[in-house]
């Protein structure tokens, strides 16, 4: 509706709510807070992993602060919560130049943590097809009891841990937090897994896993895996990561 003032048209005043309405946020300008946010969360994670770490004896190697980053890195695309809501809402301040107390009452932090969800969110009426986001990394951890292959462990070696994710293995000493060695997926060439079987009347030989290198074989018991548990998870994670794997369900 409008009016007329000495002939001339005059648009009424909005009315309070749409007058304190914020501007719709662009797909662009929400990928830039998303980012921003995963940063934030990122750099939050790294500082409380630092925190927890200051106090171990001996000083930090390059591998473990390499470590350290990229568990901070995983655990960002994972962040949720209160984490996740905190970051998104100082992300939408910096990004849009707000104080804080508007940006948490601001439609682009829900609209940001749809878009940061797994599924990238419900789509909103005439918004564009939301862009295709990377899966999430999946970590596992496992015990693990060093066969041979690692010339600075000793074979039967329990203080041992694996640590497998999209990015490569990692082989660890719980005991000490120190970083044995490392391998990315395009360094393995093979890998083999031998589930759990029966041996001596009792007794139950653990499952085995191998990898191999073109600087030799590495072999280490899992002690505390059972065969669902790696048909769920351990061969998926091999499966997606390593071409020469070989699924010993499919001979």
């Amino acid at each position: 509706m409008s009016a007329t003032e000495n002939g001339d048209a005059v648009s009424e005043p909005a009315s309070g709510a749409e007058a304190q309405r914020p501007p719709d946020t662009d797909p662009d300008e929400l990928e830039r807070i998303a980012a921003r946010a995963r940063r934030l969360a990122r750099e939050r994670l790294r500082a409380v992993l630092d925190e927890r770490t200051a106090a171990d004896s001996g000083p930090r190697t390059e591998h473990d602060d390499e470590l350290l980053d990229r568990i901070a890195d995983e655990e960002a695309e994972r962040a949720d919560g209160a984490l996740l809501h905190v970051a998104v809402v100082h992300a939408v301040s910096q990004e849009l130049g707000i104080e804080i107390k508007d940006a948490l009452e601001h439609p682009a932090v829900e609209r940001t943590r749809e878009l940061l969800r797994p599924d990238g969110g419900a789509r909103i009426a005439g918004d564009p097809a939301p862009r295709a986001r990377p899966p999430r990394q999946r970590v596992l951890l496992l015990d693990a009891v060093h066969v041979f292959g690692i010339e600075t462990l000793e074979p039967g070696d329990e203080d041992i841990e694996l640590r497998l994710a999209d990015v490569g293995i990692d082989v660890r000493k719980p005991s000490t937090a120190e970083t044995i060695g490392r391998l990315r997926w395009d360094e393995v060439r093979s890998v083999e897994l031998q589930r759990p079987r029966r041996g001596l009347p009792g007794r139950r030989r653990p499952a085995r896993f191998v990898a191999g290198t073109d600087r030799g074989e590495v072999t280490f018991e899992l002690p505390g895996m059972s065969e669902d548990e790696i048909i769920a998870h351990l061969e998926p994670l091999i499966a997606r990561n390593c071409a020469g794997y070989s699924d010993p369900s499919a001979s």
